[in-house]
């Protein structure tokens, strides 16, 4: 039964019989040579399998910050070679002309007319926590020690307010911690 190793055919069977002959024979020596031989093979394999399989993983995962920005691609644009050719019997079009860099005279840097979409606020974060939940309010108050500064007292000038979701056995709750801020 011949098995695929790290690309490379091993016939167990025949390695074993090959190892059993040689012990047979009083060659201990040749055996553990052939098995540090396999050793060091498969460990190199082993290495050099791991590495690609890091790279594909980073490949795959990596920050995806390698964009190009819009002016670039526009900038380029005029360099790339046309994929057809013009036919020989009609002359090549003019290139248009670029579009000005500053503001148009009349247009006073108003918007293109025409419909505009309205923008759509993105959805971010977490969802609100259910009205219904029942909610355990914990007051955390600033400790005595850090109330004062400069031989002057403090005043308190707002609540932090964290809210986690506490699970017990038979029931979910919202464990609120309003933490006074100085």
């Amino acid at each position: 039964m011949a098995r695929r190793v790290l690309g490379s055919t091993v016939d167990v069977p025949a390695l074993r019989a090959q190892l059993e002959a040689l012990t047979a024979a009083g060659e201990h020596a040749q055996v553990i040579a052939t098995l540090f031989e396999l050793l060091e093979k498969l460990s190199r394999d082993h290495s050099d399998l791991a590495a690609r399989y890091v790279s594909m993983l980073r490949g795959m995962y990596r920050s995806k910050s390698e964009r190009v920005s819009s002016d670039q691609l526009a900038m380029l644009l005029p360099q790339l070679p046309a994929n057809e050719p013009a036919p020989p019997d009609e002359p090549a079009p003019a290139p248009a002309p670029a579009p000005p860099a500053g503001p148009v005279e009349g247009d006073g840097g108003a918007p293109p007319a025409g419909p505009q979409k309205p923008t759509k606020p993105r959805p971010g974060g977490r969802k609100p926590v259910p009205p219904s939940m029942r909610r355990e309010i914990v007051k955390v108050p600033v400790p005595a020690d850090e109330l004062r500064c400069c031989d002057a007292e403090k005043q308190v000038i707002g609540t932090r307010v964290r809210i986690t979701i506490e699970y017990r056995p038979g029931e979910a709750y919202a464990r609120e911690e309003h933490a006074e801020a100085t």
